[in-house]
């Protein structure tokens, strides 16, 4: 397995940015019969997503992603977007154009990454939940699945009510933060595409029951099942925390990775 620490020059974010790629081997890079097009025959790829507070790093110190990645043969893509909610901050840095569009672009141009919607899809946990909801409903065309693991999907209610020592979301989200019925928002996208006649990407949810995201994590569910949609939505015990997310992580991945 490569581990990979990417410093990329990126001119959305008018900065140096760091990525950390997961890369696993193949057994025909190194064998004696082995042929270069098959070692670089691109890989599925995983969006990785962190949570408020997290970085590129913490699915590594958390989980067991690299394990998973390795018997699967999918590359894991782990941007860091800081307190951004993978947003284009109003008071801050575009970091959802960043992840969205050009982060994928210059890793498929230095990688052998596939872009096929069948072979890309995006998980986060918690702010991460939301950004991979977000990815996959604003571009339903790229992804083939979405998985949030204790997602703040009720974005509306979450700027409103959530508190956090060193988190405005004002700076994400606006000084009003009017949410509801804008980009920023999973309702208002889910309804979008499904009037546009969008071919959804299939959508997993997973939230504790002890967790204090569990309302928002059910109201989505009621709400995307109810518009008739393929949502599998599972609840477990556990906290607002990596020792559920590090669990919740092995049936999603398998849900994500399924051929």
């Amino acid at each position: 397995m490569a581990l990979l620490t990417i410093n990329v020059a990126s001119r959305v974010l008018a900065r140096q940015a760091d990525v950390v790629v997961l890369l696993p081997e193949r057994d025909e890079q190194f064998g004696p019969r082995g042929g270069a097009s098959e070692a670089m025959r691109p890989y599925r790829v995983l969006y990785l997503l962190h949570g408020l507070g997290g970085d590129r790093t913490s699915w590594l110190r958390n989980t067991t992603i690299e394990d998973l990645a390795r018997t699967t043969d999918v590359a894991v893509v782990m941007p860091q977007v800081e307190h951004g909610f993978y947003t284009d901050m109003a008071h801050g840095q575009p970091y959802f154009s960043f992840v969205a569009d050009e982060l994928p672009r210059y890793l498929a141009s230095i990688l052998p990454l596939s872009t096929r919607r069948e072979d890309t899809m995006v998980c986060g946990a918690s702010m991460g939940g939301y950004g991979a909801f977000k990815l996959a409903l604003t571009y339903p065309e790229r992804f083939c699945r979405a998985a949030a693991l204790s997602g703040a999907l009720d974005i509306q209610r979450f700027v409103t009510t959530f508190t956090q020592e060193g988190f405005d979301p004002r700076l994400a989200f606006g000084d009003d933060l009017g949410v509801a019925g804008t980009a920023n928002d999973l309702f208002y996208l889910l309804d979008r595409d499904l009037d546009a006649g969008y071919a959804l990407p299939g959508l997993y949810s997973f939230c504790g029951t002890e967790d204090i995201l569990l309302e928002e994590s059910r109201r989505f569910a009621q709400y995307a099942q109810s518009r008739a949609i393929g949502y599998e939505y599972v609840e477990g015990p556990g906290e607002h925390r990596w020792t559920t997310w590090a669990q919740a992580i092995l049936p999603a991945f398998t849900w994500l990775t399924a051929r």
